[in-house]
């Protein structure tokens, strides 16, 4: 990354970041304009070369799973339904990179990231109505 931004001269605010995240359901996203890489190796590796948080990125979600070790989740083929929620996710997140292009972040996050909160709150409300055991 740090090599294309020096090639093309390009500020890092000029980059867009997509990566997958394991502390988001399958098929959400969430857009941020900023901010530190969080759990995610690949992202912390990003800001560490370029010096810099400053520019956007897109989160795909992919859920996880307990019961398998990380590096193997992340590996394993997606189910038929992860795959469908999925595709459709990077459907999303490629209109939403071209808002971002067109400096229209504040849409894409309006857009997409609700789904997420939305999802969320579901899952919140789930568990409310789920019997005890």
């Amino acid at each position: 990354v740090q090599q294309i931004l020096h090639f093309y001269k390009l500020d890092p605010s000029r980059l867009i970041v997509l990566y997958d995240d394991i502390d988001l359901p399958v098929g959400s996203l969430r857009i941020r304009s900023s901010g530190t890489g969080g759990s995610h190796n690949g992202m912390r590796s990003i800001l560490a070369c370029i010096h810099s948080e400053a520019f956007p990125r897109i989160r795909i979600g992919i859920g996880k799973d307990d019961s398998l070790l990380l590096r193997d989740y992340v590996l394993k083929r997606p189910s038929k339904d992860e795959q469908a929620l999925l595709a459709e996710s990077f459907a999303h997140a490629a209109d939403a990179a071209e808002m971002i292009v067109a400096g229209q972040i504040e849409k894409a996050q309006a857009l997409y990231n609700k789904k997420h909160e939305a999802s969320q709150s579901e899952s919140i409300d789930n568990s409310k109505t789920k019997p005890q055991e």
